[in-house]
């Protein structure tokens, strides 16, 4: 068997760490895999390439650098923030779904908010689901005006849509193309994951639905990612568990399931007047990036 340069074994080794972590035990399981199981697990095009070639020389082809030019007909969105571009490799990926959740106040709508902007700067359309009732079309405008775009412009190309139920959600996403009667999309933003499926099913006596139904709709945002090629940006609050009487931490709304269902979490902290990212799902090598919100929108 050949054996690879150090700096290859160690990118197979980084590789390996993260597949893993969703589940795979060596890289020869990738063979028997499908590449959507792969992709959760954060590895980009150069590193798929890089198992191409681990593979080619041992004498097996898999090419699964080929399948992903055939997933991945859209384009990655960056947020225009140099700090979180470059632990995201350039900006929301397509795809996949990308999940931001944090307290609020903790950039969680700005950022969807600069994606948007970005994607739609040449005409793009994004489409924005927004159950909370997030969408400003003014902040979008003063981001826009603030980095001489044209905020008519880019607001003509958003779809803004507000689902009042459990059931509102998913069909959106269920019949994605029939509801917003387009072809293609740059990105898709959904701004609060969780906010009706807590409201509509809550406390202990309605845990069991809620975490079916969610289950199955991030199961569709998977699917709608992976069969446009299109990047989809989730945001997420967080509660406080309590596990002794002097003993609490924050875990994200939706708990295992989200995390089960969710290529990508980065979560977002703030601080006085720092923010910070850290991505935490997969697990990857300079995972943490820090920033700043001002008039202009997400900077650092």
């Amino acid at each position: 068997m050949p054996v690879a340069d150090a700096e290859t074994q160690t990118l197979l080794n980084s590789i390996l760490s993260r597949l893993q972590a969703v589940g795979i035990g060596t890289l020869a399981d990738t063979l028997y895999v499908p590449l959507e199981t792969i992709l959760q697990a954060g590895i980009n095009r150069d590193e798929l390439i890089a198992l191409d070639n681990f593979f080619l020389n041992q004498g097996v082809t898999r090419s699964l650098s080929t399948g992903l030019k055939q997933i991945r007909r859209g384009e990655t969105v960056s947020i225009g923030c140099g700090a979180l571009d470059s632990i995201l490799k350039g900006g929301v990926q397509p795809g996949l779904v990308t999940d931001f959740f944090g307290k609020s106040g903790s950039g969680k709508t700005q950022t969807c908010f600069q994606l948007t902007m970005n994607a739609c700067k040449n005409g793009s359309p994004v489409v924005f689901i927004d159950p909370s009732g997030t969408f400003r079309p003014e902040r979008l405008t003063q981001m826009c005006e603030s980095r001489g775009l044209n905020p008519d412009s880019v607001l003509s190309s958003v779809y803004v849509a507000r689902p009042h139920s459990v059931s509102d959600q998913m069909r959106m996403i269920q019949e994605f193309e029939d509801v917003f009667s387009l072809r293609s999309a740059k990105l898709v933003v959904l701004d609060g994951l969780t906010e009706n499926f807590i409201s509509e099913y809550e406390g202990q006596q309605g845990l069991i639905r809620r975490q079916s139904k969610l289950a199955q709709h991030l199961h569709d945002l998977a699917s709608l990612s992976f069969r446009a090629g299109l990047p989809v940006v989730v945001t997420n609050t967080v509660r406080t568990r309590v596990a002794t009487a002097s003993l609490q931490r924050e875990i994200e709304s939706g708990g295992n399931i989200v995390a089960q269902g969710i290529h990508l979490r980065i979560r977002l902290e703030r601080t006085g007047r720092a923010w910070v990212a850290h991505i935490i799902q997969p697990y990857v090598e300079d995972s943490t990036a820090a920033f700043r919100i001002g008039p202009e929108g997400i900077i650092g």
